[in-house]
């Protein structure tokens, strides 16, 4: 039985991140939520010329310049590669995701294997923006795909993640992105909640509402209106129901159910 190597997730945050506040909270909670270590900006060049199609290598390079937040707790960066060729397959060409990975404005989302071999270190890697349009926040994600050579299918990963972050920071309204129209790419956004906006170039937009996803995440947690007796200490209780929206209340043994 073959072990898959470790993993590794990380986020690289645009040069200027410092001047946003929406940045900085998403840095924070990716690092303290979600494990993901924050690397200073880097860019993926190409390393190693080959004259077959499938050779070469890109080597992720962290710039000199680049800056972290006081409270980052700096770790040493390995050297990483990646196929420089077919890295997406056919739903994206490598020269458009390493372009979007080199932006200056661009935070990168990037997973690993901890492992020597250098064609099987970075499977997945999804880039965003954070702009702002007619008053509201949202986050612009420009590319998304996993290593095609390691077949490793952490896209997924990736932007669940993100969701999730979005949905727990009040200033962000909604996530945007192009995707390919094959049906397995729209279902795969359908099913994370992604509405259709309409085809642009020959890509399809998507949209998901996360203010309209935070309120539905609200309206499941349910605060406990009283308290359980044991022991003779009082402890709270919360409770969740999705079905019926019931809350039962505990209170010396006498139980009441209320239905809204």
């Amino acid at each position: 039985m073959t072990t898959r190597p470790a993993q590794h997730y990380i986020i690289s945050p645009p040069k200027n991140y410092t001047t946003s506040i929406i940045g900085l909270a998403i840095l924070d909670k990716l690092q303290k939520e979600h494990g993901y270590n924050i690397w200073p900006k880097f860019v993926i060049t190409k390393f190693e010329e080959s004259d077959d199609d499938e050779g070469g290598l890109h080597k992720l390079t962290v710039l000199n310049d680049a800056v972290l937040p006081d409270s980052v707790i700096r770790t040493e960066v390995p050297e990483l590669y990646t196929p420089s060729n077919n890295f997406c397959g056919d739903d994206m060409s490598s020269d458009y995701l390493f372009d979007s990975v080199n932006k200056d404005n661009h935070f990168v989302m990037l997973g690993y294997n901890e492992t020597d071999d250098l064609d099987d270190q970075i499977h997945s890697i999804l880039t965003f923006s954070i702009k702002k349009k007619d008053g509201l926040y949202f986050i612009y994600i420009d590319a998304i795909c996993v290593n095609n050579v390691v077949g490793y299918r952490g896209a997924g990963y990736l932007i669940k993640t993100l969701i999730n972050v979005g949905v727990s920071i009040d200033e962000i309204s909604y996530i945007k992105l192009y995707s390919m129209l094959a049906e397995e790419t729209l279902a795969f956004y359908k099913k994370l909640g992604f509405i259709k906006t309409g085809i642009k170039d020959f890509y399809m937009g998507q949209k998901l509402d996360i203010k309209n996803l935070r309120l539905k995440n609200q309206e499941t947690e349910i605060t406990p209106l009283a308290t359980t007796l044991s022991g003779g200490k009082k402890k709270n209780r919360t409770l969740k129901k999705r079905k019926g929206k019931i809350l039962k209340t505990f209170k010396k043994r006498k139980c009441k159910i209320l239905r809204k």
